[in-house]
Parts: C-alpha cells; structure tokens; sequence
C-alpha cells in the first residue's frame, strides 16, 4: 500500500522561501529552493498559511509543474501577502486522486474556524448531518436509545 503523504515540511519561515517582492516579482530564496531535489519540487497537495502558529489560510495545489511552490509564490504576493508569515505543506503521493485532495482540504477548512478561506467545504464532504435529523444514521441509531 503506498503512502498518502509522501514529503511535507512544518512551519517553513517565508523569509526563508523568498526575497521579499519588488516590482510584482517574487524571487526564490537559495534556502527555499536549493540546488539538486528541492523539497518542494513537483510537490501537490495541502498547504496551510500562518501568522505565527495560527492558521490564516489553507489551501490545496494539484494542477501544473511545482503546484505548491507556485501556489505559495502567488499568496507571497497577492492580497494574501500580509497575512502570512510562514506555511506548512503536505505532498500527496501521485497516485492519490484530485478528489481526495479537495476533500482533505474541505474537512481542514471545515474544521479551522477564523481561516481567510470564507467558504464553506461546498460538495466535497457529501451531506451535512446534524444531531436529531432523521435523515441520518447517528440521528437514528446513536442518540436515540
């Protein structure tokens, strides 16, 4: 069986990832992406943006060459940009399917109350249950006895 995640990394400073943006640009630090196999080199997944070790964003990468990186280059400087001041990121093995990813993402959105996402999970979790609904199985077999 093959992993899930295959590479993340925790708490990565964005001083450490890139120079700071001058003229729209942003440029790659060395220490963000080094030389030979850069950790986020083709890395596809889940990030999460911080303001210290509060979560402030949380997003998901999966279409194009380095989707992460460059997720994370855009979000250094888009509106987001004074938001965050450090990210952490999950790679999900390549035969993981999209669909998974986006529900991985939901559940975390869902779940982070205060995130600058402003969107609820939409269709990616199936039906939102509730205690005392009798449409569902917890209604009907746990709380009723």
């Amino acid at each position: 069986m093959k992993q899930l995640i295959t590479r993340f990394g925790e708490f990565w400073q964005r001083s450490d990832l890139f120079h700071e943006a001058q003229h729209g640009r942003v440029k790659w630090n060395e220490r963000g992406w080094f030389g030979k196999r850069p950790p986020l080199e083709h890395a596809r997944g889940i990030y999460v943006l911080y303001r210290g070790r509060v979560p402030v964003y949380i997003g998901k990468a999966v279409e194009g060459r380095n989707p992460i990186a460059s997720r994370l280059s855009h979000h250094a400087r888009d509106w987001y940009a004074h938001a965050w001041d450090n990210v952490s990121w999950f790679h999900f093995d390549q035969s993981v399917d999209k669909r998974v990813i986006e529900a991985v993402e939901a559940m975390l959105i869902a779940n982070t109350p205060g995130t600058l996402n402003g969107a609820l999970p939409g269709g990616h979790l199936g039906e939102r249950c509730y205690p005392g609904d009798d449409r569902n199985y917890a209604s009907n077999t746990l709380w009723r006895k």
